[in-house]
């Protein structure tokens, strides 16, 4: 390698391409690394849901023969939540039925606050036979739930749009809540990048599972302003239901 020639252009060469084949493998080891631990997340997630959604099943039918509509409204609005969430262990989804979900946590949700807000929820008819990785707006509208409009003095609306552009889905989780300011955002968007943050796990956990699943060019990008409102924009690849899922160009 030391000398000119031909014969160490070539070692200098391989030595290079072996080393380069070494950072690739070692990042191809941590990314499946934090996959497995995103994927553990999930699983655990999903476990106390088995045994919930039986309860449940019990419950409605204890209110069905007290009369109480209320409950009974509550009680089905939560199972059908929770059976979107086990979708019998699958981890890619129709998209119409992550939309169902995130509809149904926010019929609960509004059940809580009562009258503190409002949601709308609509998808571009092309979306309609697209499939995508299940359980990542739900934690988007608990987010802003929790942070933007919780602490709002006054009724919020929380909005919820899909469209398809081009080979690519865009959705977007808005409310017009407390927002946020320059210095916490900041902050996000370096988590988003870092994987690690003591704020907003829930968005940077969504973040970290867009881009192991579907590669870096996906993921979400946060917008906001203190007093009016946030933003939080998901790019995924739009994926046709009979597409195979596993053959995705990371």
């Amino acid at each position: 390698e030391q000398g000119g020639d031909e014969i160490a252009t070539l070692a200098r060469s391989f030595n290079k391409l072996t080393a380069q084949i070494q950072r690739l493998m070692n990042q191809l080891i941590d990314q499946e690394k934090a996959k497995r631990r995103a994927e553990l997340r999930i699983l655990q997630a999903q476990i106390n849901p088995h045994f919930l959604y039986n309860t449940l099943d019990m419950l409605h039918w204890m209110a069905y023969d007290h009369n109480d509509e209320d409950m009974l409204q509550l009680i089905s609005t939560l199972s059908s939540f929770y059976r979107i969430s086990l979708s019998r262990g699958d981890e890619f989804i129709p998209l119409p039925r992550e939309l169902d979900h995130v509809r149904y946590y926010l019929e609960i949700q509004k059940m809580r606050f009562a009258d503190q807000f409002d949601f709308t929820i609509e998808a571009s008819p092309e979306t309609q036979s697209l499939l995508m990785l299940k359980l990542l707006l739900q934690p988007l509208a608990e987010n802003a739930v929790a942070h933007g409009i919780k602490p709002c003095p006054h009724p919020c609306t929380l909005s919820i749009q899909a469209r398809r552009i081009g080979k690519d889905v865009e959705m977007k989780v808005s409310d017009n809540g407390v927002g946020m300011d320059s210095e916490t955002l900041g902050q996000l968007r370096r988590a988003f990048d870092t994987g690690k943050s003591s704020l907003g796990f829930g968005l940077v956990n969504v973040h970290q599972r867009i881009r192991l699943t579907y590669g870096k060019d996906y993921g979400l990008t946060l917008d906001s302003v203190s007093g009016q409102g946030t933003v939080v924009t998901v790019r995924i690849p739009a994926i046709e239901e009979e597409y195979d899922v596993e053959s995705i160009d990371l």
